[in-house]
């Protein structure tokens, strides 16, 4: 994965966070070629593709995109006590 800095796709959706847009209306709106717009898309961390279904559709594949800035989430849980935990388990 490339990072892109400014990238069109991103802050166009990033507007919109609840749409769900093709790439024909992506097309229609930055006005830029369905390739480019598909490797800006691809290439964004916080551009995720959607699953068919949740447009209501039945096909496999669906070019269909939305803004996700969901943050990665780091746990605050001390595991050590669960390696104590590991040398009493009996196989």
């Amino acid at each position: 994965m490339k990072v892109i800095q400014n990238n069109v796709v991103e802050n166009y959706l990033k507007k919109y966070p609840n749409k769900k847009l093709s790439l024909r209306k992506l097309q229609k709106y930055i006005k830029l070629s369905r390739r480019h717009i598909y490797f800006l898309a691809i290439n964004s961390k916080k551009i995720r593709k959607i699953h068919p279904i949740e447009v209501g559709s039945y096909r496999h594949k669906l070019s269909v995109f939305t803004y996700n800035d969901v943050p990665d989430v780091i746990s605050n849980v001390d595991m050590s006590h669960f390696d104590e935990l590991e040398d009493n388990i009996i196989d």
